[in-house]
């Protein structure tokens, strides 16, 4: 759980999770990775100083290969492979 900007959770990331569960209910299960990105620079808040991400990521498509980052490395690289290599995105029908 992160302190997200209002405008934000109810805004394009509400839309980004409700095309998630969509898509996750079309395709019967999905893999999706996301967390917050900290800045170097980060801000807290209350008592407890609560660190503020600066910025949000979810990942449900082809990022790995873009990115070259490993987002499921506890994962087999045989499943991962096989799992990958079998969706077919052209029958994606998220907006």
């Amino acid at each position: 759980m992160c302190p997200q900007n209002r405008n934000l959770n109810a805004g394009a990331w509400k839309d980004l999770e409700e095309q998630v569960r969509d898509l996750a209910a079309q395709k019967g299960h999905i893999y999706v990775v996301c967390g917050p990105i900290v800045a170097a620079d980060y801000q807290t808040i209350g008592a407890n100083k609560v660190v503020v991400p600066s910025a949000f990521f979810k990942v449900v498509d082809e990022v790995e290969e873009l990115t070259g980052i490993d987002f499921f490395p506890s994962l087999p690289d045989k499943v991962e492979k096989r799992a990958e290599a079998e969706v077919d995105f052209t029958k994606w029908t998220v907006k």
